[in-house]
């Protein structure tokens, strides 16, 4: 094929000519000069601020109010002893005392107990049972104490709704074991293997774990079993409040001054 045929040919496959079409020209918005735009400085003294105390502009949920609430209720109104024997509970070193105790007798896991089982139906040694374990739960330690299997009884202070343990200081005194309040039913909870637990009750001790045991009943029953006759006769609450207490103070100086006046 001759050349000018070739380029002939290439020209004819070309795209067809397309008018330009024309660019829209965009208006740029009018800049508010009241409102200028100012660059951030992130030094000393710029647009960062120093740390401040904002607890008076948070919006707390609804159940932090409600807890709040409470809390200012039970400081106000009188609280009968039943309910205010849970405001006084066990000391920060005996109650870590008490928790290394508690979890060496905690129970095990799913897992672990199905391994032991296991290895317990397969004759191994390696893996020894464990029978010393906490009773917990409600029904379960309310079932020890009525047979005076507990040894100690351990209650949660933040149990809501009050009235599931507000009668069990009552029976273990009754039956004659010693009890103690603890914070918190979360730490409780941990020890036995749940987010949380009411009350937990030791039934059997290693032989190794009775000196320990020993000094943590004499810490027990000085705060508690021995004081059962005041605890059930002290009310809680009756607390004024910071504006109340100030206007209190000011009518008692008030009074102080007019009957000094009036000596005179």
């Amino acid at each position: 094929m001759p050349k000018d045929t070739a380029k002939r040919t290439v020209a004819a496959k070309k795209a067809p000519y397309k008018k330009p079409v024309a660019k829209e020209v965009v208006a740029e918005p009018v800049k508010n000069p009241i409102f200028a735009d100012r660059p951030k400085i992130f030094g000393l003294g710029g647009n960062v601020f120093h740390p401040r105390d904002v607890t008076r502009q948070v919006r707390w949920p609804l159940y932090v109010l409600r807890q709040r609430r409470r809390r200012v209720l039970q400081r106000r109104m009188k609280v009968p002893p039943s309910v205010n024997q849970f405001n006084n509970a066990l000391d920060k070193a005996t109650k870590k005392d008490l928790l290394t105790l508690l979890a060496k007798y905690s129970p095990q896991a799913a897992a672990k107990k199905a391994a032991t089982q296991q290895a317990a139906k397969a004759g191994s040694t390696k893996v020894p049972a464990r029978s010393n374990t906490l009773t917990f739960g409600i029904q379960e330690v309310t079932r020890a104490v009525e047979t005076k299997r507990a040894r100690l009884v351990i209650i949660a202070h933040d149990v809501d709704p009050v009235e599931i343990v507000l009668w069990l200081p009552q029976l273990c005194h009754a039956q004659g074991i010693p009890y103690c309040i603890v914070k918190s039913k979360s730490q409780l909870g941990a020890v036995v293997g749940f987010k949380t637990c009411t009350s937990v009750a030791i039934t059997d001790l290693n032989s190794e774990d009775q000196p320990t045991f020993q000094k943590l009943l004499t810490a027990v029953n000085v705060k508690f079993n021995d004081r059962y006759d005041d605890i059930r006769r002290s009310w809680g609450g009756g607390q004024q409040g910071v504006r109340a207490q100030i206007r209190k103070a000011r009518r008692e100086a008030e009074r102080i001054k007019a009957g000094g006046a009036a000596s005179e």
